[in-house]
């Protein structure tokens, strides 16, 4: 909000969406999104859905209200967040099939995928932070040309959730990027121009090509080193704790994760079956399924683990 209010009035939109219900073709809302513009529009008359917790009340109807993605007909909903993943592949189902759907539940390593180990292992318990004088953490997400898209955005929108001044910093000569999937993502800062900012936190998303381009970036090496000369926490998920810390040999001594293709090149993999590992100030992550437990794993070392069940509940994510 208040994105789904301006998307129910579109007029433009509306008629869309209209006519592809009319045309017997798929529609589907997330999170508010059902019960602000879909239920408004007449198109879930008759049909079971969910929706955000904080909008049931708008919903005709008293079924399949806490379920966390509902197909009904040609609509599909889901509720927030935290089961977007799901949603889309939900989606991915209707358009392709459900070998599609392992496929991509595979790559991504979802939790569904058991065989990727335990939740979370946790080394060497460090205080990461002490918000003294109402002191908020300076975090910096860098990101670069190839760089997941879902890892960076999960973590960044997490991150602001729990109020931690983000800052994300470009790498490339450009603060606009291309992701991996095509997606633009605007920093807010060029790396270069960050060499005299002190962080309490580094997080480097994955994504290849992006890996590389951070790994090659001189003045994210400088900021990474001079994070781990301070003390100071750092961390990086999917193909990044391999592709970036080990290479700048930032897990010397560390126990550490990386996206499952990635593993290999770990000098530690005794720890590299779990989705989340923090040793000390060093925290790492398997890949895009696995970000949000990643970054409210980073909420609760800055913030407490009350912040961070409240954050994920109003995500609607199971988080423990």
């Amino acid at each position: 909000m208040p994105g789904a209010e301006r998307l129910r009035d579109s007029q433009v939109l509306k008629k869309i969406v209209q006519q592809l219900a009319e045309e017997g073709r798929l529609y589907a809302a997330i999170c508010a999104a059902p019960a602000v513009a879909l239920e408004p529009w007449g198109l879930l008359k008759g049909l079971k859905a969910t929706c955000h917790p904080s909008f049931t009340k708008k919903l005709q109807i008293s079924e399949a209200l806490e379920l966390r993605v509902v197909k009904d007909g040609l609509a599909t909903t889901s509720r927030g967040p935290g089961t977007a993943i799901e949603f889309a592949l939900a989606l991915v189902e209707q358009l392709y099939n459900k070998q599609k759907v392992e496929e991509l539940s595979k790559a991504l390593v979802l939790r569904t995928q058991s065989k990727f180990g335990p939740a979370k292992r946790d080394y060497n318990s460090t205080k990461w932070f002490s918000a003294s004088e109402g002191k908020v953490p300076l975090v910096l997400v860098p990101i670069a040309h190839g760089s997941e898209e879902m890892e960076a955005v999960i973590i960044i929108d997490i991150l602001r959730r729990a109020a931690a001044d983000v800052v994300v910093g470009s790498v490339e000569e450009t603060l606009q990027i291309t992701a991996s999937r095509k997606v633009q993502i605007i920093a807010d800062k060029f790396v270069k121009d960050l060499l005299n900012s002190k962080f309490d936190v580094v997080i480097l998303p994955g994504g290849m090509p992006g890996a590389q381009r951070l790994r090659d970036s001189e003045e994210l090496s400088t900021i990474l080193k001079e994070q781990a000369e301070g003390n100071r926490a750092y961390g990086a998920i999917c193909a990044a704790p391999a592709v970036v810390l080990e290479a700048k040999n930032l897990l010397k001594g560390k126990k550490a994760t990386s996206y499952p293709a990635f593993a290999d090149k770990l000098s530690d993999k005794s720890a590299s079956d779990a989705r989340v590992v923090i040793d000390g100030l060093v925290a790492t992550s398997q890949g895009p399924g696995t970000a949000m437990e990643y970054a409210l794993s980073i909420v609760e070392k800055l913030f407490g683990q009350e912040k961070a069940a409240n954050i994920a509940e109003a995500m609607v994510f199971p988080y423990q």
